[in-house]
């Protein structure tokens, strides 16, 4: 299977920062908007919430919601 240059473009964006995002991150399963999604949480405050589209053919789309102002409104599960 060909990789499209997207897709590769993106995997080379993701591995030059995640070996740092990670690092003393806390992820919990939320519900939001109806919609299962993973949020990650740093130092007692949202960092990211991420959530998918999927099929039984698999992942349409990945959508990350990286805005404090947007994840402020997400509580921390304690």
């Amino acid at each position: 299977m060909h990789q499209s240059p997207v897709a590769s473009g993106f995997a080379k964006f993701i591995a030059v920062f995640a070996s740092h995002f990670w690092i003393d991150m806390t992820l919990a399963w939320v519900e939001t908007n109806g919609r299962l999604a993973a949020l990650m949480w740093r130092d007692g405050k949202p960092v990211m919430l991420a959530t998918t589209n999927a099929s039984a053919e698999g992942i349409d789309q990945i959508m990350w919601i990286m805005r404090p102002s947007k994840l402020a409104a997400i509580p921390v599960p304690r």
